[in-house]
């Protein structure tokens, strides 16, 4: 389950990484179309004789990370949509807990209150449904990826 709880985590990760890149971004822009140059030349360690080139890689790198940022934000949907997909068969209750922590990204306190349970009540019924998952899911490990595979509940291993 700990696999589970990790991978599932993975969507925090993204989006603080994007959300990282994204303000980047908006100052490096800023810097760029600035009317005095905004010191191009400072910022990126380049004497100000070349503020043309100067300017020319910075909008080359703001071009690279607006690609990674894209690239982060697919990685991110598409685990998104692997997790609504794990968690069909969960409980309407399990699945909006879930959702509401990994794909909306809710802190437990907001989840608790939004839910009408208790903090603790909220914490046991996520791991309950992560275990549930468990059951049906296996967990691989494939280089620096994970994934998962749906497991046929008949041939599942029965847990009292």
């Amino acid at each position: 389950m700990r696999e589970l709880k990790i991978y599932f985590n993975e969507t925090f990760v993204l989006e603080k990484r994007i959300n990282h890149l994204t303000e980047q971004l908006g100052y490096l822009r800023h810097r760029l179309t600035s009317p005095t140059g905004g010191g191009i030349g400072n910022e990126l360690g380049i004497k100000k004789t070349r503020n043309v080139s100067a300017g020319e890689d910075l909008l080359v790198k703001i071009l690279s990370m607006e690609d990674e940022v894209a690239q982060l934000k697919l990685e991110l949907l598409e685990l998104e949509q692997e997790i609504r997909a794990l968690t069909l068969h969960l409980t309407p209750v399990k699945r909006a807990i879930l959702t509401w922590r990994y794909i909306c990204r809710l802190q437990w306190k907001v989840l608790a209150r939004r839910a009408e349970m208790s903090e603790m009540h909220i914490m046991r019924e996520h791991n309950h449904a992560l275990e549930e998952i468990a059951k049906y899911a296996d967990f691989q490990k494939i280089a620096s990826y994970s994934s998962f595979t749906l497991r046929n509940p008949s041939t599942s291993p029965k847990t009292a």
